[in-house]
């Protein structure tokens, strides 16, 4: 046999391999996430798809989507894609702009940790990215320009009390950034009404006010009154005494009565003053009765069992509901 005819055929055979493996390999029925990031060009991308197992030639993939134009359009986001797709195929994908959406839920009261696990379980990014971006001011300090409220936070304090409690969606596996952006943006808009113009008392105060209302007491009555409450008893220069804070910085839902002889700046038994900064992330509700407080001659509370505020005028008062709804 000739050898040039030998080569041709071998030349013919072997892009008919190639053909075969990009066109006819059945679809894997597993589904997995592709992230492609902003600015990435269509040598990137392919070459990723490749080293992934996406595609069995960069060459036939470039020249597909140079062939319908597709290598203009390829959109930033996170996509999912499964082995053996067609060329054809994932670049539908990716440049449909319709990247996989995640959803997470920041319910009234979650802590930071907590927002974080959140997150993390639903795919958008790791704990671990996310408290480290919102516990260090010199990471979100950045985004002070655009949240002018981002100013009122001490220099050492974090973003816990401004994670805005809604459910969100944003494309899985984005940065922590692109999330705290997001949420900044929602708490401007939902507070945007709120009159603070003239309050004696400061926005980040208000906010750590918040924090504790929204861990303390359900009804918005009740979190007017407490509000009002421990205002008067700061005021006066008594202590707190609010279990919530300790809870808090014990991370335990049952505080024993040791915890009260700590020395933590979040420790409302031992130390004057609201705590350092905000416990949790409180609703609008919470912000709102932090703001607009009832005045009361009430100077001690507990919660019962079933959730209801019992009030008290002194200590007497106090110790007498404690025994009737506490200690039993």
């Amino acid at each position: 046999m000739n050898w040039k005819i030998l080569s041709s055929l071998l030349v013919i055979l072997s892009v008919f391999s190639v053909l075969l493996f990009e066109f006819i390999t059945p679809s894997s029925s597993k589904e997995d996430d592709f992230v492609l990031n902003r600015g990435d060009n269509i040598f990137k991308v392919s070459t990723r798809l490749k080293a992934d197992g996406y595609i069995g030639s960069k060459m036939i993939f470039l020249s597909v989507s140079m062939g319908d134009g597709s290598f203009r359009k390829i959109r930033a986001g996170t996509y999912e894609l499964r082995k053996g797709m067609s060329n054809s195929e994932i670049l539908r994908i990716i440049t449909s702009g319709s990247p996989v959406i995640g959803q997470f839920i920041i319910l009234p009261g979650n802590s930071i940790k907590e927002i974080s696990y959140s997150l993390e379980r639903n795919g958008i990014c790791s704990s671990e990215e996310f408290m480290g971006y919102v516990l260090d001011r010199g990471k979100w300090g950045v985004m002070q320009e655009e949240y002018l409220f981002l100013k009122d936070i001490p220099d050492k304090g974090s973003l816990e009390g401004y994670l805005f409690p809604d459910t969100y969606h944003i494309d899985r596996k984005s940065s922590p950034d692109r999330v705290v952006d997001m949420i900044l943006a929602n708490f401007r808009e939902r507070t945007k009404s709120l009159k603070t113009d003239g309050n004696k008392h400061g926005a980040y105060e208000i906010m750590i006010m918040a924090s504790i209302l929204e861990k303390e007491v359900i009804s918005l009555d009740d979190k007017k009154l407490v509000a009002g409450l421990l205002w008067k008893r700061l005021a006066g220069g008594y202590p707190l005494e609010v279990d919530s804070t300790l809870i808090y910085f014990r991370s335990s839902d049952h505080p024993s009565v040791n915890d009260k002889n700590i020395d933590s700046l979040y420790n409302t038994y031992n130390h004057g003053g609201l705590p350092v900064g905000p416990i949790s992330n409180p609703s609008l509700e919470s912000i709102e009765a932090a703001i607009d407080y009832q005045e009361s001659d009430y100077w001690f509370y507990l919660s019962a069992s079933d959730g209801k505020t019992i009030f008290s005028k002194n200590y007497g008062e106090h110790l007498i509901n404690k025994a009737k709804f506490l200690d039993k």
